[in-house]
């Protein structure tokens, strides 16, 4: 994840092949643009901050939602990988 972010944020090819780059550099160019935020409401960058929120007492809106989504995600993912069938 790390390799990615750091590609993305110096590529300059539009149409690059590199897995996942414009999908970054899109949320790249919606962080730089976005009037709203996740304070304000914005779905896309309350998806974001949650991923790597760490804060307990978060006081975004529906930060502590979205983590507990993606933990149980997780969980599940874990269980498919554990009974074989993910």
């Amino acid at each position: 994840m790390l390799d990615l972010l750091v590609h993305a944020s110096s590529c300059r090819v539009s149409h690059c092949q590199y897995p996942n780059c414009r999908q970054v550099k899109g949320l790249f160019l919606h962080g730089m643009k976005c009037k709203i935020r996740a304070a304000g409401g914005c779905d896309l960058c309350k998806k974001v901050h949650a991923r790597t929120c760490e804060e307990s007492e978060c006081h975004v809106p529906r930060c502590r939602e979205l983590k507990e989504t993606k933990q149980m995600i997780m969980r599940q993912h874990g269980a498919e990988v554990a009974s074989g069938s993910g």
